[in-house]
C-alpha cells in the first residue's frame, strides 16, 4: 500500500519525459490525458486495494467516471494491483527479520498457474534462486515488464541445501519494454 500510495498521478505525455526511477514513482493511464481522471482512477485503486474491494466491484465504479469522462477503456487496474504487491513483497522480504531468514530468493513465473505456454519467453525463469543481493533482483522482481505476474519468494538456507543456486550475470536481462520492476522505486 505504501508503494502504491506513493505514486504520482500524472499525463502519458508527462510520464515519458521521466527517467526510470521516476516512472516507478508514477501513476497514468495509457491514452488519458485528463489529469482528474487519472486521479480519481488512482483513488480507485487505492481504495480497492485497502478494502480487498472484488475486480468487478472496482471496474463498475472506474467505468462510471470513465463514461463521465468520456472514455470507454479500462485496463490499468492489473497493472497497478500487481505492481503495488510485487512493491509488497518486496517491502516484506527486506524487513530485518526475513534478511536473516532468506539469505536466497527464488523466481517463480506465471507458469505456476497457467503452464508453461502462458509465460513469454523472457520470463521462462521460474525455479531460478540467487543470493537475495545480487543485482539481478533489481531488474527482475516481479512485475517488471507490462501484464508480468512473475514474483519472488524467500528461500531458507536450508531449503537452498543441495540446489543449484545461480549467478544473476549468467541470466538474461530484461527486455527493453520501459516497464519499471517494483524493486526499482526501492533500490
Amino acid at each position: 500500500m505504501t508503494y502504491f500510495r506513493g505514486k504520482v498521478p500524472m499525463s502519458p505525455d508527462e510520464f515519458v519525459t521521466l527517467d526510470e526511477k521516476a516512472r516507478a514513482k508514477a501513476f497514468t493511464i495509457a491514452g488519458v490525458e485528463n489529469d482528474n481522471l487519472v486521479a480519481a482512477v488512482k483513488k480507485e485503486v487505492d481504495r480497492a486495494l485497502a478494502e480487498g474491494r472484488p475486480f468487478g466491484e472496482f471496474k463498475a465504479d472506474v467505468d462510471t467516471l470513465f463514461d463521465r469522462a468520456g472514455v470507454t477503456r479500462l485496463n490499468n487496474y492489473r497493472v497497478a494491483l500487481s505492481s503495488a504487491y510485487g512493491a509488497g513483497a518486496y517491502d516484506e522480504l527486506h524487513s530485518p527479520v526475513a534478511e536473516d531468514l532468506f539469505p536466497y530468493f527464488r523466481y517463480i513465473d506465471a507458469g505456476i498457474y497457467d503452464g508453461p505456454h502462458a509465460v513469454r519467453p523472457s520470463h521462462r525463469l521460474g525455479g531460478t534462486i540467487l543470493p537475495r543481493d545480487d543485482p539481478w533482483w533489481k531488474t527482475h522482481w516481479g512485475p517488471w515488464d507490462y501484464g508480468c505476474r512473475c514474483r519472488a519468494e524467500g528461500v531458507t538456507k536450508a531449503e537452498a541445501q543441495g540446489l543449484k543456486i545461480a549467478i544473476g550475470a549468467d541470466l538474461p536481462g530484461p527486455p527493453g519494454s520501459g516497464f519499471t520492476s517494483p524493486a526499482e522505486g526501492f533500490l
